[in-house]
């Protein structure tokens, strides 16, 4: 007995993996998925370092904290006053890049570089500079991104854009059913977008790595090498697009079992007609709502008969009976409860993916990145509305909640939806294990890589080969033409002789 159990021990020691996972950016929500993948490794004895703002759950990780005194980790986004176009976006997501010059300056961190792994997961988000770290180390690598792939992601790893009915991740007021108008709005976008990161964006990364890592080659090209890209999407809550096999859905992975409510919640909620949780996140201060939007908000929810949760970071004042703020809720478990009737959020991914996952009906108010792209979603699956921020009034809120709360064809439709987000063959977290030890086992998995992420522009989309038929059909036609000339010029030259002899 002894000694089989000896060869085992041989063997899972032999399977071991020194595994690095990089969690650059600041925001919980970008953080949690890639934790549960690094804390499930080292449960299956894996050799696994973390290097985020927030640390791992289990002992068995090593944790080197990316936290530092110019930065907080905690909610850190106002609520913006005005509409964000795409560009204020990009605008936005350019400032936030600042988050990555102190982690990269950390020397803890640069030393990482000169570190043995067999694997680095990078979450990948703004920001090619980390890319120079993964170089620096050499091992075959997976990038994970929390959300719907933003366009200069899909770009690097040649993933199809699909422009005429996928809406780009950053658009506002597009969906998948497009006429002239939007395609022509979601080609522009998307391919500015493309430009803007390639030519402003990497530029400028590219000089900051090479400032702290040295001389590199160019940073997209590292990134292209990338043996496989975690998105944390389902196909279900999307428009049926193609994807490479280095692409590999695991929406919802950040979802756990709901564990049990404590005693107040519990009672309070067991003991309503009813319940509304309503939060904007982990990312967003939902106490800064501009007072004229916060007293709307409140005199809809003291109408009701049903209890309302509210994410509230601050002191709140003169609240209805009905209300109930706290500057945190274990919203997982809170929309698990048989009598939540409603989520109103800021259609953040994880946010709606856990209202999908216990069939809630849902009412959306987005402000920025791929939140309009998924209140689309919510809107066209019939499972919710979702509301314009900027024109939000006491009339419009009030009808949107009474719509959803009393018209069964929501809850209808967020069970279908539900069913069709939790049929899958094996969980998220199991599916990213799955594909983790895979490109372990195949050396990286180069023959996942798609041959077109290293063509050019004009090759990908054949612009040559078009120009070459465009020049090929104008010499034909001029050689026609020319030809047809002659000919006519040759008849009336014939007839003209034939009228002399005559």
């Amino acid at each position: 007995m002894l000694v089989p159990l000896f060869l085992l021990s041989v063997v899972v020691w032999s399977n071991a993996s020194s595994i690095l996972v990089v969690i650059p950016f600041r925001g919980y929500s970008h953080t949690v998925g890639p934790l549960k993948i690094a804390n499930a490794l080292s449960k299956k004895g894996h050799n696994v370092t973390v290097a985020s703002f927030f640390p791992p759950n289990t002992d068995n990780v090593t944790y080197l904290p990316l936290n530092h005194e110019s930065l907080d980790s905690s909610n850190f986004f106002p609520i913006p006053e005005e509409g964000l176009n795409t560009i204020d976006i990009l605008f936005d997501f350019h400032v936030e890049r600042d988050v990555y010059t102190p982690v990269i300056r950390n020397e803890r961190f640069k030393a990482l570089s000169s570190e043995k792994y067999d694997l680095v997961i990078l979450e990948y988000f703004l920001s090619d500079v980390f890319f120079g770290l993964v170089h620096k180390i050499g091992a075959p690598f997976i990038l994970v991104h929390t959300t719907v792939p933003y366009p200069w992601q899909n770009d690097l790893l040649a993933e199809p854009h699909c422009e005429s009915y996928v809406a780009h991740s950053l658009n506002i007021g597009v969906g998948s059913r497009m006429g002239f108008r939007e395609r022509f709005v979601n080609f522009v976008g998307l391919n500015v977008i493309v430009a803007v990161y390639d030519f402003v964006f990497s530029r400028e990364d590219q000089r900051t790595a090479e400032e702290h890592f040295g001389p590199l080659p160019n940073l997209r090209d590292i990134g292209r090498e990338a043996s496989m890209f975690f998105v944390n999407v389902h196909h279900s809550m999307s428009v049926a697009r193609p994807l490479t096999p280095a692409t590999v859905e695991i929406g919802g992975i950040h979802i756990d079992p709901p564990k049990p409510l404590n005693e107040d919640q519990k009672k309070l909620l067991d003991e309503s007609r009813g319940a509304i949780f309503f939060s904007f996140g982990s990312v967003m201060k939902g106490s800064t709502l501009p007072k004229g939007k916060k007293d709307a908000i409140m005199k809809v929810f003291s109408e009701l008969d049903e209890v309302i949760l509210w994410k509230w970071e601050d002191e709140f004042h003169d609240k209805p009976s009905n209300v109930h703020t706290s500057k945190w809720f274990p919203q997982r478990d809170i929309l698990a409860h048989p009598k939540m009737a409603l989520y109103i959020g800021h259609c953040g991914a994880l946010g709606l993916q856990e209202a999908v996952h216990e069939a809630v009906p849902t009412i959306c108010i987005p402000f920025f990145a791929d939140q309009y792209v998924n209140a689309e979603f919510l809107y066209e699956s019939g499972m919710g509305l979702y509301l314009d921020f900027q024109k939000l009034n006491e009339e419009d809120f009030r009808k949107a909640v009474h719509q959803v709360l009393r018209d069964p064809s929501f809850k209808k439709n967020a069970v279908r939806v539900s069913k069709a987000f939790l049929d899958r063959p094996m969980s998220p977290l199991d599916t990213a294990l799955y594909w983790t030890e895979y490109v372990l086992r195949h050396e990286g998995a180069p023959h996942l890589k798609s041959p077109a992420r290293y063509l050019t522009y004009v090759e990908y989309h054949n612009v040559d080969v078009i120009a070459a038929l465009l020049l090929i059909m104008f010499l034909v036609s001029y050689f026609m033409f020319k030809l047809t000339k002659s000919f006519v010029k040759l008849l009336l030259s014939l007839k003209k002789t034939k009228e002399k002899v005559s």
